[in-house]
């Protein structure tokens, strides 16, 4: 089953923090054009409440995983980032067999910002970002090559992010992905519903 987080809330976080919704990413590109601490934010919506959310920021660099009380330089993880626009398949699979959180030197790696560096230990994760439209049947192949990566690597996670479609979020089988709450820094403004419609 899929936990489903949800992208650039800004207009819904009163909501989403109402309900008890307990798991939010933020686009960095989003978090930077507004000039917004994505922790700072959340904080503000839910520290009246029992519920202390996590809190993803994803970008090109990387997912950095936070609790609400935790400051942007100290993640609690970080994970990789593979774009199906731009990466090759070869560079997921070395992604999936090299994880970031068993590499004693790029989790201690100082050159390396603090909201950047992995943490040893931390789950095998990998954030799948920059996904094409799901209806054009070229990315079909793409869907299903990994989903069954997924299948073939249990020990990794994928974490898919920025996808509309709700047959690639419910219907495949992905432990992990998001979805958009149609503001303007989501690209993916539009429901495609498993029927395509």
């Amino acid at each position: 089953m899929t936990e489903i987080w949800f992208r650039n809330p800004w207009t819904t976080l009163p909501i989403l923090a109402s309900e008890g919704v307990a798991r939010i990413t933020w686009t960095r590109q989003e978090l930077q054009r507004r000039r917004t601490d994505g922790i700072m934010i959340v904080r503000q919506h839910y520290m009246h409440t029992p519920i202390r959310p996590r809190i993803m920021c994803i970008g090109i660099q990387g997912a950095s995983e936070y609790s609400v009380m935790d400051r942007v330089d100290q993640p609690r993880a970080v994970y990789p980032a593979w774009s199906m626009k731009n990466d090759s398949l070869a560079e997921l699979l070395d992604l999936i067999e090299k994880p970031w959180g068993e590499d004693m030197w790029r989790c201690s790696d100082l050159s390396t910002p603090g909201a950047l560096r992995p943490v040893f230990g931390q789950k095998h994760i990998v954030v799948i970002t920059n996904p094409p439209f799901a209806g054009l049947g070229t990315t079909h192949k793409l869907w299903s090559d990994l989903d069954r990566i997924q299948d073939d690597y249990p020990e990794v996670q994928f974490f898919v992010n920025g996808t509309a479609s709700l047959g690639v979020i419910l219907g495949l089988d992905f432990p992990y992905a998001d979805f958009g709450m149609n503001d303007r820094g989501d690209p993916n403004i539009l429901v495609i519903l498993p029927n395509g419609m």
